[in-house]
């Protein structure tokens, strides 16, 4: 109970402590041109940023934030939620990648899957520990895993948990080069040796102050970061306090986290006032917070990576900082020295000329850090200030309302002639070109003075050169160069000549000196004069060996034979010999290094730092840590997505070094990580898919995709904008199923099976063909026969009509003899009668033949006439028979048993119901309507 009681007492101190609302956002500066470092690394990341640790293999930054684990890759991140949705206090990762997180009542570790995710394992639930336990530090020592809270140690040997308690109720625990310094609250400060507590001697001075870093320093001594009493040395045997500036920064400010950067160097965070870095002397070197870029002032964790980079986790998401960078950036906070246009260095002085006037600063340097201090405005500098140089010991200041000699912090007038753009040495004088042509200054003993315009010249001139022959090389803004020759006297132009590109495509052409050759710039090249042929011409040395850089707009003399050529993105400097060949020194990325409508100022601050202005304010680059550094480092690719049709595959290159994927899922996503450009602002980066594409595109985004890709084997390629060094990785696309060998034999069986089927088909068809054929035949034979056999049933009929018409005459006959039976014998006449009779029963059984033959023979035709008109009834069907084969009304009749006036009425239903016309005859018709042509 106690245990509860006392640690939920030193949880909520320590969080109040750690929340105290930042008040000093942007702390007040009695100079409102103060230049100050700037920081650009900001993480975009949000919520508490309470532990930092990076990932050795794949360089990832990992971060216990308040939202989970935060995964940052140096493009974008991921956020990681624990399974219970906690916090996540702490971090430690070790050399296999494993992940471990510290949080309220858990900790445990996180292991990458083959598609990259992670995933959480609980190691809690192997031990009890105590109620509203909270992992607050995790450490990796001699093989174990070490996790704190305010009551136990838990220690994990890869295996099992082990937990001990603690002699009190602790606050941090800090690592030594064996064992572990642990600070018990209203107890002192203890050491951690063998799983068991001792009490330092004379830490109980710590009883009341608490303890945020202890930082070894090596030879067993260590510095004791407090809270607010500041730092302590502790050599082993006793404690001292640190007197020094940082050691009563941090006592004023809250003192919350603290590292060793490097012999020299230490990083210190504070509660109230961002983080600040010192020597081992104690001196403020340089110091971040809220008013020079940092996003808030109150700092959880300072962490550093595997390139001495400071990463420091803050209130509300993180900063970074390149302590190895070539650049260190600075800015105006107040914006009151408005746009840098020259600068010059003046023993431990910093002329600044800007578009608002004349400034002068102190310049100080601590261990390689720079800072400026005491800005001033020169008064009655207030304008443009174009230019700045030093000649004889004299400042020479082109201003936009003359010319002015600079002493210390006066200026003093010496040409009343606008807009002096530019200044150089011509014999024992000095020309200028200005607004409105060129300018003399002569010297009158220690006084310089204007000597005189220069008559014949009038054109604004921003640049210009003198060849050693004398002549001046004038640069129009936007015409082109002249070649000016002056007279013996100096004061007029004796000899004018005008050149523009050599090439019309070409643009922005413009004159400088290189080894005493007047050298031309344009868009695309740089030229050359020759004297020989008076005439503009390619320079090929010199572009053959610049490679891009031949397409500099601005080129800046540095030391002897060496010049900065000046790229829209970058500059590099280079070597030139006697032959005019380049050889490449530095080469530094620096956004806009181009400055649009204006020049550029490099100013040497030491034998390998330089200041550069730029568009924050200026940078002051160290070249030894560029030449270093070699700004070449790699991205690094993380994962492979693949996707089809309701499918999705991803692999960690980490943890899968062959990647072979189906047909199936032939849309890629390649994801990759740059954590080590994070101060880069902006990061350009260029890839290339061999097999596919012909040169390299850029992306500025963390990840590519490429669609609907064909089977094959793929090397997949990207880099830095200055890196030849490219991250690679091979993929292997697998045929589509129906290009596989056994979809091969599948077509040969089909195949085969087709054929087989076509021939057996093909067969069948030539001998159901041949049937027809036979079949047609045989109908045509049969129809042929029926024809004739028509023909002569129709004689039959008729012979039988008229043997019928004689024997009923006969008949009739006989019956007036037998009314006149006196005259002939009856028995003869019986006789005749009863052959007549039977000849007239024979007439009917043949004749009945002769009609079923005929209805035999004209079935087609019914058939087909019913199917024209349906209409028509039976009896119409026999007419239209005996029409169509040209019986008489007279033989209709007896055929049909009626008279001739009814068949006379049933001809004549019979063509309305066919559709026949007047003019049409109804025989004619019935005889010409054949089924076989229809």
């Amino acid at each position: 109970m106690r245990y509860r009681t006392v640690h939920g007492f030193v949880f909520v101190l320590a969080i109040l402590t750690w929340l105290i609302p930042a008040s000093s956002k942007g702390q007040s500066n009695s100079n409102p041109h103060a230049i100050k470092p700037y920081l650009t690394g900001n993480i975009n990341i949000s919520s508490q940023s309470w532990g930092i640790c990076q990932n050795s293999t794949t360089q990832l930054i990992y971060f216990a934030n308040t939202q989970g684990l935060v995964e940052f890759n140096g493009l974008s991140s991921r956020i990681w939620k624990h399974p219970e949705q906690k916090t996540i206090r702490s971090i430690q990762i070790d050399a296999t990648g494993k992940i471990f997180t510290g949080s309220f009542e858990d900790f445990g570790y996180w292991t990458t899957e083959q598609n990259g995710n992670l995933t959480y394992h609980s190691l809690s639930n192997k031990i009890t520990t105590p109620q509203n336990d909270e992992i607050w530090k995790i450490y990796l020592q001699h093989g174990k895993v070490y996790f704190q809270s305010f009551t136990s140690i838990y220690i994990y040997d890869y295996k099992t948990v082990k937990r001990i308690a603690a002699p009190t109720i602790i606050l941090f625990m800090f690592p030594t080069a064996d064992d572990f310094i642990v600070q018990g609250l209203s107890e002192g400060l203890y050491q951690l040796k063998k799983e068991e507590f001792t009490l330092i001697p004379g830490s109980q001075i710590f009883k009341e102050s608490k303890v945020h870093a202890i930082i070894p320093t090596g030879n067993k001594t260590f510095l004791i970061c407090t809270d607010s009493k500041g730092i302590y040395k502790y050599d082993g045997t006793a404690f001292k306090p640190f007197t020094s500036e940082v050691s009563s920064f941090l006592s004023y400010y809250n003192c919350n986290a603290g590292i060793q950067v490097n012999d020299t160097l230490f990083a210190f965070g504070t509660i109230l006032n961002g983080i600040v870095f010192s020597n081992n002397k104690g001196q403020i070197i340089r110091q971040y917070n809220y008013s020079n870029g940092l996003k808030n002032n109150t700092v959880l964790s300072i962490y550093r990576d595997n390139l001495k980079g400071i990463w420091v986790g803050l209130d509300e998401g993180a900063g970074y900082l390149g302590i190895e960078n070539p650049f260190t950036p600075y800015f105006n906070p107040t914006g009151t020295l408005g746009t840098i246009y020259t600068v010059l260095r003046d023993a431990d002085n910093l002329y600044i000329g800007t578009n608002h006037g004349l400034f002068i600063a102190s310049i100080s340097e601590i261990n390689n850090s720079y800072s400026f201090s005491d800005i001033q405005m020169i008064p009655g500098s207030q304008g443009q200030v174009w230019t700045l140089i030093k000649h004889k010991g004299q400042i020479f200041c082109g201003h936009n309302e003359g010319t002015f000699l600079v002493k210390g912090t006066r200026m003093q007038k010496i040409s009343n002639v606008t807009g002096c753009w530019t200044i150089k040495p011509y014999a024992d004088k000095l020309v200028e070109g200005t607004y409105t042509g060129l300018v003399m200054l002569g010297q009158n003993g220690e006084n310089w003075q204007i000597h005189h315009r220069i008559a014949g010249y009038f054109e604004p001139t921003r640049h210009i050169e003198v060849d050693y022959l004398g002549y001046i090389w004038a640069a129009h803004p936007q015409r082109g160069v002249y070649k000016l020759e002056l007279n013996e006297t100096m004061d007029t132009i004796s000899k004018s000549e005008f050149y523009q590109s050599a090439s019309r495509s070409e643009s922005n052409f413009d004159v400088y000196s290189i080894n005493n050759t007047i050298v031309f710039t344009s868009s695309n090249l740089l030229y050359r004069y020759n004297y020989d042929q008076k005439r503009i011409e390619l320079f090929s040395s010199l572009n053959k060996s610049l490679l891009e850089y031949a397409q500099a707009k601005q080129i800046i003399p540095f030391h002897k034979n060496e010049y900065w050529f000046i790229l829209p993105n970058k500059l590099a400097l280079f070597s030139i010999s006697k032959d005019f060949n380049a050889t490449k020194k530095f080469e530094l990325l620096s956004r806009n290094a181009e400055i649009t409508s204006r020049d550029i100022n490099i100013l040497p601050l030491a034998l390998n730092t330089i200041l550069l202005p730029d568009n924050n304010l200026f940078s002051v680059c160290d070249l030894s840590l560029a030449t270093k550094r070699n700004l070449q480092i790699k991205p690094t690719i993380t994962r492979l997505e693949f996707s089809g049709k309701n499918k999705t595959r991803t692999f960690s290159t980490q943890k899968v070094n062959t990647i072979s994927i189906e047909y199936a899922t032939n849309n890629l996503t390649i994801w990759f990580a740059f954590p080590a450009g994070i101060e880069q602002v902006e990061k350009n980066f260029y890839y290339k898919l061999d097999e596919l594409d012909n040169g390299w595109h850029k992306t500025t985004l963390d990840n590519i995709t490429y669609l609907n890709l064909k089977h094959g084997s793929y090397n997949f390629r990207i880099k830095t904008e200055t890196g030849d060094d490219a991250a690679m990785v091979k993929f292997t696309i697998k045929k589509p199923w129906y290009m596989t060998w056994y979809a091969y034999i599948l077509y040969i069986a089909v195949v085969v099976s087709l054929t087989l089927l076509f021939k057996r088909i093909f067969t069948v068809d030539v001998r159901r063909r041949n049937q027809l054929r036979e079949y047609a035949l045989s109908q045509n034979r049969l129809e042929s026969e029926l024809s004739i056999k028509t023909n002569e049933q129709m004689l039959t009929m008729r012979f039988l009509m008229q043997k019928n018409e004689i024997l009923t005459q006969l008949q009739e006959k006989i019956q007036l003899l037998k009314n006149d039976s006196s005259k002939y014998p009856v028995k003869y006449i019986r006789d005749i009668e009863k052959v007549i009779t039977e000849g007239l029963d024979l007439q009917t059984e043949e004749w009945k033949g002769a009609m079923n033959n005929l209805k035999l023979s004209e079935q087609g035709f019914f058939k087909e006439l019913k199917e024209k008109n349906p209409n028509l009834t039976p009896h119409d069907l026999r007419l239209c028979s005996y029409l169509r084969m040209n019986f008489t009304t007279r033989e209709i009749a007896r055929l049909l048993n009626i008279s001739t006036r009814g068949v006379e009425i049933g001809r004549y239903r019979l063509r309305r119901k066919l559709g026949l016309t007047h003019d049409e005859n109804l025989t004619e018709f019935l005889m010409s309507f054949s089924p076989e042509k229809e």
